[in-house]
């Protein structure tokens, strides 16, 4: 594998990181719009672990493994981030209704 294709992954990784963490901070500090937060940040989670899987498999490491399995990651983190904004939006319409 070229160098530079994994030096621009490497610095991709790091970008995707710091996205991360600023998202996640975002979405603990603010009230309005924290499930966008958490939304960018799983993304961001997703795209790391879809260029490892891209390294890996230029390694010939696993490769139909990883194949297969980095889809069924990336779809159980938006899952599991739906189910908690739907947990939000329940906790917020049963606020509502009392009133």
């Amino acid at each position: 594998m070229n160098t530079i294709i994994i030096l621009i992954d490497i610095v991709g990784i790091v970008g995707f990181l710091i996205a991360a963490i600023f998202s996640y901070k975002n979405h603990i500090m603010t009230k309005e719009a924290s499930n966008l937060w958490l939304y960018f940040a799983t993304a961001s989670v997703g795209a790391i672990i879809w260029i490892l899987s891209l390294i890996v498999q230029q390694f010939i490491i696993l490769p139909y493994v990883i194949e297969s399995s980095i889809f069924f990651a990336i779809v159980f983190l938006f899952t599991l981030v739906a189910m908690s904004s739907l947990f939000d939006f329940v906790k917020l319409h049963a606020k509502i209704s009392q009133k």
